[in-house]
C-alpha cells in the first residue's frame, strides 16, 4: 500500500507538469533511500503541446498493461482522456498486479469469450475475433472487471478490502469516459483524471494496513 501511495503521488506530480507517463508497471517502480518508491523510465512519456514520437503510438506500452480501449483500437480524441486516463488505468493495474501477479487487462480479457476478445491481440496473447464497436463490448468488460476483482479480493486484508476493490474499479473502469474518481467527474472545474483522491485512498489503506499488521 505504501508503494501504491507513492506511485499515485508520482502520477499526480507528472500530471501537474502536463506529462503523462504511459508505461506505469511494476518494473518501473523503483526503491530508493529509506525504502521509498518512485516512478522511473519516462521513455514512453508525452507532454501536452509538445510533439514526440510517442504521440504516434496508439498503444504506448505493453499490451497487457494497456487500457482495453486502446487494444480495441478505440483511441480517445480528448488529450486528457487519451493520456491521463491511461495513467490512472495503469495505476489501478499496478495495484491489481502487485497482489495477483497478473495484469488486470489479461485477467479481464480472459473472462470474455473469443468472439468478444480484441482482434488486435490475435497471435499475441488471446487470439480474439471481435470487430465491432468498442462501446458495445464495454458492458461485458465491466462485468469481467467485477468478476476478477471479486476473485482477487480475498488476497487483500479485511480492513482495506472494500476500499481497495472500489479504488481499483474506479481506476480501471473500461469506459475512459467514467474512469477516475466520481467526484472529479461531477465537478466541472476539477480535472476529471486527477490522481489526488487516489493518493488519499492509498494513503488511508497504507495506514490501516500498517495498524493491522502490528496487531
Amino acid at each position: 500500500m505504501k508503494v501504491l501511495h507513492q506511485a499515485a503521488v508520482g502520477v499526480q506530480q507528472l500530471h501537474q507538469a502536463e506529462i503523462a507517463h504511459q508505461d506505469i508497471k511494476r518494473s518501473n517502480v523503483v526503491f530508493f533511500e529509506r525504502n521509498n518508491a518512485k516512478l522511473t523510465d519516462l521513455g514512453r512519456a508525452v507532454k501536452r503541446d509538445r510533439y514526440s514520437n510517442n504521440n504516434d503510438r496508439d498503444v504506448p506500452c505493453e499490451f497487457t498493461n494497456s487500457p482495453p480501449e486502446l487494444i480495441y483500437g478505440s483511441i480517445p480524441g480528448d488529450w486528457d482522456q487519451r493520456h491521463f486516463s491511461t495513467d490512472l488505468y495503469m495505476l489501478g493495474n499496478l495495484a491489481f498486479s502487485m497482489l495477483s501477479n497478473v495484469t488486470i487487462t489479461s485477467a479481464i480479457l480472459l473472462e470474455l469469450p473469443i468472439e468478444l476478445r480484441p482482434k488486435s491481440l490475435a497471435g499475441l496473447i488471446l487470439g480474439g475475433t471481435y470487430q465491432g464497436k468498442y462501446s458495445e463490448v464495454v458492458p461485458f468488460l465491466k462485468n469481467a472487471l467485477d468478476t476478477v476483482l471479486v476473485r482477487c479480493a480475498p488476497q487483500v486484508d479485511d480492513c482495506i478490502r472494500e476500499k481497495w476493490s472500489t479504488t481499483v474499479a474506479q481506476l480501471c473502469d473500461p469506459d475512459p469516459e467514467n474512469r477516475g474518481h466520481p467526484r472529479d467527474h461531477a465537478q466541472k472545474h476539477n480535472r476529471r483524471y486527477s490522481a489526488e483522491r487516489f493518493i488519499s485512498a492509498f494513503r488511508d489503506m497504507e495506514l490501516k494496513a500498517a495498524i493491522a499488521a502490528k496487531k
